[in-house]
């Protein structure tokens, strides 16, 4: 397996010799890690990738397989995907604190649990701007909340009732995903409307079609990744190959139907009941390698 340094802030560089140990970090495709290491930051003007560079200036060594190190290897796209690491790990901060301030703990407190947890020094990662971060967050969040319901279609206020729109922690995306293809059993790809490559090559191709055996399906997961994840409708179309202004339309239908159909609402509560984990950070990490 070839090997790939990339560019990376410090606090990403102490998750990776947490998880993987001193050296070069053995990734394997099941690891969580080889998905980050996947994604697609935008590419960036060449004032912002100098930026970048000041902004991640210590190494890591990765060793992954030939198809992911021919993209690593690409033009700028270590320093790109070491600042997109560097993002996914602050919002697993935010979202660990979250978890933790609905469990009663202060936030302050939380930080300084996960830091310990991740053998990283509060130099390495300012407590008072992570503070600021998680708040600026909360901020955002807590109005995300208070619109998830809105009233388009001239329902009365009254009706809808607080307990009606999720207020605990956020899910995690990609448990939703899993349990809405496990409950409706249509495949991930007519479920994301996209196609879906396995790792054997094969491409799956979603069907040309309309029918209510695959809309409804789409239809709910818009609507729980918008309310139950948190997501913005532009952030829904990176999943879903939807235009955002459909994922409107469709969280919309779902949240009346929600309010004027209880059998709506039992669906939504039974693959909620089916998800795992409320927080993907809470689940073990993998022990480093010696």
């Amino acid at each position: 397996m070839p090997k790939v340094t990339l560019c990376v802030s410090l606090l990403t560089k102490r998750i990776f010799e947490t998880r993987y140990g001193p050296g070069i970090a053995k990734i394997e495709r099941r690891d969580i890690m080889y998905t980050y290491l996947q994604g697609d930051p935008m590419n960036l003007g060449t004032h912002r990738y100098r930026s970048l560079q000041k902004l991640l200036p210590e190494k890591v060594t990765v060793n992954v397989s030939a198809n992911l190190a021919a993209r690593l290897l690409a033009k700028k796209r270590q320093v790109y995907v070491g600042y997109f690491l560097h993002k996914i790990f602050q919002d697993e901060v935010l979202i660990y604190v979250h978890a933790q301030v609905g469990a009663g703990k202060p936030a302050q407190t939380a930080m300084k649990d996960w830091l310990e947890q991740n053998n990283i020094e509060e130099d390495d990662y300012g407590l008072e701007s992570a503070y600021t971060s998680w708040k600026r967050k909360n901020r955002l969040l807590e109005k995300l909340r208070q619109k998830s319901v809105v009233n388009t279609h001239k329902i009365d206020p009254g009706s809808v009732k607080k307990s009606d729109t999720f207020s605990g922690v956020p899910y995690d995306y990609r448990d939703v995903i899993v349990t809405c293809n496990n409950v409706y059993n249509v495949g991930f790809c007519n479920l994301l409307n996209r196609n879906i490559k396995n790792r054997k090559g094969f491409v799956y191709v979603p069907q040309d079609c309309r029918t209510r055996d695959i809309t409804h399906p789409r239809k709910i997961l818009c609507y729980l990744l918008s309310q139950y994840c948190w997501m913005s409708s532009y952030e829904v179309a990176k999943f879903v190959k939807l235009t955002p202004r459909t994922i409107q339309r469709l969280v919309s239908k779902v949240s009346i139907e929600v309010v004027t159909q209880p059998a709506a609402q039992e669906e939504i509560d039974s693959i909620i009941a089916q998800t795992p984990y409320l927080c993907r950070t809470n689940r073990p990490q993998p022990q480093p390698v010696l």
